[in-house]
């Protein structure tokens, strides 16, 4: 019974997106000019070729703050439940774990760690 509740909710949001689409498309001005098909970037006007080789250091210092970014996520959220993770609280339906929280948080971090080196000394993380 729960999920019919939840597919309803879904199908209601599905029908509300493609009515404003459907009343945006009906009543938004047309209006082509020259000026609003024109690239836009940043306020200058588009100088050279779109096609330019940009040096592959640049990807591999995207890719290693999207690691370090993204491992952020999972540590922040442990540090804040860190406390009810160790000690618990009268009430919640889970026991605590302890230690072994400490130590997976330990070992993921050791990971990182290990990343960080790697990556540091195969020089991905100079800028010049």
């Amino acid at each position: 019974m729960q999920y019919n509740w939840a597919a309803l909710f879904g199908v209601a949001a599905i029908v509300f997106v493609m009515i404003a689409l459907g009343l945006a498309a009906l009543v938004h001005p047309h209006r082509p000019e020259f000026t609003k098909l024109t690239t836009y970037e940043c306020g200058e006007e588009p100088s050279g070729q779109a096609w330019m080789r940009f040096n592959v250091r640049y990807y591999v210092i995207a890719l290693v703050f999207l690691v370090f970014d993204v491992d952020v996520v999972f540590v922040f959220p442990w540090a804040i439940a860190f406390r009810l993770l160790v000690f618990g609280e009268p009430g919640l339906p889970f026991e605590p774990i302890g230690r072994s929280a400490l130590g997976e948080m330990g070992l993921f971090l050791g990971v990182l760690l290990v990343a960080w080196l790697y990556a540091y000394k195969r020089g991905a993380l100079d800028w010049v």
